[in-house]
């Protein structure tokens, strides 16, 4: 699916975000709020529909302050909702400008896929059905999304957050038994709350950030948390140089991927190489070359606001000084020598 169709589904999925109780029956012994910022809640099936507030039915008002909110689903290891709450202790909405709550939605998995399809499909019908019910009407839409969230719950994450009038982020990760370290569920919750950070600068925007290449929006949600692990000490840089060096030694063995631009509307989810790795390295090169001395945070603060003002092309090329086609031929010639 192309970025901007996808956009739709991610817009579906925010909704389910709109949450503000536990999903289901809450079970007796929740655990109690962790810190000030977590709360963990278990509950025994995928039944969103309780959900909605009589008050975001009305009027849609959004009254639930930004924080960071815990749900586990099917008895997902303890190690990995440790590892997933220790990065949630680390990350505070409102330092990132993010005002409404942030729903992590954690499925215990034997195996390396998300959902079973019997709970993607629940996933799929509350959120056209329930909670945005202005794209039922659109059959077209309506297919679209559901087939979209079906496949997409049934990997390993997923994640969602602003679009217009919604009110809370939301991301979906499957408790699988991919790692490649301890605590990379905390690294994936890295990953996709940043992308609720790039999300919170287009709330204004039905598409949101994905009017961007997906190249741009996946390689600095996947530096910044390879960054934050390695902060932790989950990791290192040797790992991260690591990543590096093996992305760039696939576009190598086949150069047609050292062209950025194939991965502006594609993910590249069936090609040797991701548009999560291209944007990995791209990132990193940016990072390096063209981010004006400022940390990773401030300059996506100042690329991603004049995106959104100027449109992706004309907003890059007034932070970083590169138009796009210059950039990528900049870029190519980095990973290809």
């Amino acid at each position: 699916m192309s970025q901007n169709g996808a956009m739709k589904v991610v817009a579906m999925l925010a909704c389910v975000g709109l949450v503000t109780s536990a999903c289901g029956s809450a079970s007796p012994n929740s655990a109690p709020a962790m810190g000030s910022a977590i709360t963990q809640v278990k509950v025994s099936d995928v039944m969103f529909e309780t959900d909605v507030s009589p008050d975001l039915r009305a009027n849609r008002k959004c009254k639930s302050p930004g924080r960071m909110v815990l749900k586990t689903y099917n008895n997902p290891a303890a190690a990995k909702v440790a590892s997933v709450k220790a990065a949630m202790k680390k990350i505070s909405p409102k330092a990132f400008g993010v005002k409404v709550p942030v729903y992590v939605v954690l499925w215990g998995i034997n195996g390396e896929r998300g959902v079973n399809k019997k709970t993607a499909s629940k996933i799929a019908n509350m959120a056209i059905d329930k909670m945005y019910p202005k794209g039922a009407g659109d059959k077209e839409f309506t297919r679209e999304v559901r087939e979209d969230i079906v496949n997409k719950t049934q990997r390993e994450t997923l994640t969602a957050d602003y679009y217009e009038g919604a009110c809370a982020g939301f991301i979906f990760s499957a408790a699988t038994n991919v790692s490649d370290f301890p605590n990379y569920l905390g690294k994936t919750t890295f990953h996709e709350f940043f992308h609720i950070y790039q999300n919170s600068f287009y709330n204004n925007n039905p598409k949101g950030d994905r009017t961007n290449p997906a190249w741009l929006n996946e390689g600095f949600a996947e530096f910044w948390a390879l960054r934050q692990a390695i902060k932790q000490g989950w990791t290192d840089q040797e790992y991260l140089d690591g990543q590096l060096s093996e992305i760039k030694s696939k576009v190598r063995a086949q150069p047609k991927y050292a062209n950025l631009k194939i991965f502006e509307d594609e993910f590249g989810d069936k090609w040797p190489v991701h548009s999560i790795e291209i944007g990995l390295v791209a990132a990193n090169f940016l990072l390096q070359k063209h981010n004006g001395g400022k940390s990773t945070k401030a300059f996506t603060d100042e690329l991603y606001a004049a995106m959104n003002k100027y449109g992706w092309a004309e907003g890059f090329k007034k932070v970083t000084k590169k138009s796009p086609s210059g950039f990528y031929k900049e870029f190519s010639a980095h990973l290809l020598t």
